[in-house]
């Protein structure tokens, strides 16, 4: 009897440590957050009424400050000056039920003045904007960086799809414009038990 309780026991310890190492392990619902394909697929680049992104791309950048790595890449700002913040971003469909939502960010200053501002960061779910960040103005060469999170309330997201994005603006052209950068965007899905 006692032998079977100790191994009993060792069993529930063992599913206790499975289930421990699956929910350290959440996988992220985002395709290619890291930038890693040097693609932007499978985002989709999206523009603000009177802004620009100037295409878009993928470059190797220190957007964390612990070295650098692929990362997508903008340049943006109005098309014509109005003094309003414009530009865009990406974006991107995922299907589950959002956790916690995060990316890494950063900005470069362009390479001769100080610039007013370096660009202003949304990360948004949905259309709406959970988490955000104004650099405000960076001087030449100069790199800030930030890092966007958010936690969703239990309940205020149902079951997929949703749509993640990444809106970055700034109330200026994009003469001498600061270069803007995003990496590791990650969605994780809330942790759903299912009972035999």
């Amino acid at each position: 009897m006692r032998k079977r309780t100790l191994l009993l026991i060792a069993a529930g310890a063992v599913s206790v440590l499975v289930f421990s190492g699956a929910a350290l392990a959440l996988p992220n619902a985002i395709v290619n957050g890291d930038f890693q394909t040097g693609s932007l697929a499978p985002w989709t680049t999206f523009t603000t009424s009177g802004g620009t992104i100037n295409g878009g791309d993928v470059q190797l950048f220190d957007t964390t400050g612990s070295g650098p790595s692929l990362a997508a890449h903008f340049k943006v700002g109005e098309v014509s000056f109005n003094g309003l913040y414009e530009g865009g971003g990406i974006s991107q469909a995922f299907a589950g039920v959002p956790q916690t939502l995060s990316a890494d960010v950063a900005a470069q200053g362009g390479p001769v003045f100080t610039n007013g501002e370096c660009g202003r960061f949304e990360l948004m779910l949905d259309g709406v904007t959970v988490a955000s960040h104004t650099f405000g103005s960076c001087a030449a060469n100069a790199i800030v960086r930030w890092h966007l999170s958010a936690v969703i309330p239990t309940g205020s997201a149902a079951n997929g799809p949703h749509t993640v994005a990444i809106r970055i603006t700034r109330p200026f052209t994009t003469g001498s414009t600061p270069e803007q950068y995003v990496d590791n965007v990650k969605v994780t899905p809330k942790l759903i038990r299912v009972y035999p």
